[in-house]
């Protein structure tokens, strides 16, 4: 069996491997891929598989769809189309780390409800799955209500606060299982073909077996049972996919431009709207425009050679773009609409584009937006 890093460092986000195998894929799927390394986590026990890239030296590039264990080994399901690597390659393999964080968020929120419920019902687990930044765990209660709901929300929130150490070990089969109570599901799930059990501690309240993405902390973990406070998105997976340099900066949605402005430490010429614009049946485009400034319909028309043009309601935008109103950007849109910037944007060292979700941006130089874009710098504004 080749090393499976995601078992032993859940924090490891890329490895240089090689590739051991390659079998086509079948039907709609892409080629699967062995590696005698890898930190690619195959999924398993509700926890979804990984995604991410394999990266070759002379700049092919792989995208992972997922992974799973076969005979033994994870093999990584790639997109389908194009060749595949070849046996023998030198890869980087390169996890989505946004999103195994994520998950690694999700997961501690919902191991700290697991043990406030078993610590102070005895409730057992009977399912639950997780994405990323949300996850749902079902209990053996005789009876539910709204009022307990909201007293376990509440005490999941306070033990979330109380920033628990965490302890992981491996443990021989037979010493694990002489742990009280550390099988919380109804149904003993575990194969009897494992021999060591991996436990995790959230030290003072939940003691069970542990897949590989725990978050080390619980304080850092920032989930609130019923409260999601992702910092992954469509929009924050594309631009780390796009190699820009950026920061992502998360803040309390705002109620103004000049309140989100400020809350990013950010002049307000920096806080960039996103506007889509329909010039024709199917056509849009994103226009980017700095907050404080006046938008010239005139010259965006005079620059795109046409008469008229129009604004889509929010559920027009929200089906060519993927994002609800008040979170529109075009980073991670689903269609790559042409992108117009305002060349006023251009002096700035930083500007801040929407992040998919309210309350994230990113921060980036404008010469490296345009360019990740394709973008257009044009006059759009009055100041």
């Amino acid at each position: 069996m080749h090393a499976q890093l995601c078992y032993l460092d859940a924090y490891a986000r890329t490895v240089e491997t090689t590739v051991v195998a390659v079998e086509p894929g079948l039907d709609d799927s892409g080629a699967l891929v062995t590696l005698d390394s890898t930190v690619f986590y195959p999924g398993g026990g509700g926890q979804p598989a990984d995604r991410g890239w394999l990266r070759a030296p002379d700049g092919r590039t792989w995208t992972v769809r997922s992974a799973r264990k076969s005979n033994g080994e994870i093999v990584h399901e790639l997109e389908p189309g194009g060749d595949a690597p070849a046996l023998g390659d030198g890869l980087t393999a390169e996890i989505d780390w946004l999103r195994r964080h994520a998950l690694m968020r999700t997961h501690t929120a919902l191991h700290v409800l697991c043990g406030v419920v078993w610590r102070d019902y005895s409730a057992l687990v009977t399912g639950g799955n997780m994405e990323p930044g949300s996850g749902r765990m079902d209990f053996e209660f005789e009876r539910m209500s709204g009022e307990l709901v909201g007293e376990i929300e509440a005490t999941v929130n306070h033990e979330l606060g109380l920033g628990r150490e965490i302890r992981v070990r491996s443990l021989p089969r037979v010493e694990a299982f002489a742990i009280p109570d550390l099988i919380r599901t109804k149904i003993n799930l575990l194969p009897p073909g494992i021999a060591e059990i991996r436990t995790v501690e959230i030290v003072g309240l939940e003691l069970r077996i542990q897949g590989p993405d725990q978050q080390a902390h619980p304080d850092r973990a920032r989930a609130q049972l019923g409260v999601t406070e992702p910092e992954d998105s469509a929009a924050v997976r594309a631009a780390a996919v796009s190699g820009v340099s950026h920061r992502i900066v998360r803040t309390e949605p705002a109620g103004s431009a000049e309140e989100a402005a400020a809350l990013q430490g950010i002049p307000l010429e920096a806080l960039l709207r996103t506007i889509v614009v329909r010039r024709g049946a199917d056509d849009y485009l994103f226009v980017l425009i700095p907050a404080g400034r006046k938008f010239d319909w005139k010259k965006l028309r005079a620059h795109l050679g046409v008469s008229r043009l129009s604004l889509p309601d929010a559920d027009e935008a929200q089906a060519v773009t993927g994002y609800v109103r008040y979170t529109i950007t075009p980073f991670g849109s689903t269609t790559a609409w042409p992108v117009l910037v305002d060349a006023s944007v251009l002096s700035q060292p930083i500007v801040s584009v929407g992040g998919g979700i309210r309350g994230l941006n990113l921060h980036l130089a404008p010469a490296d937006l345009v360019t990740t874009l394709d973008a257009e710098a044009v006059e759009l504004t009055e100041a």
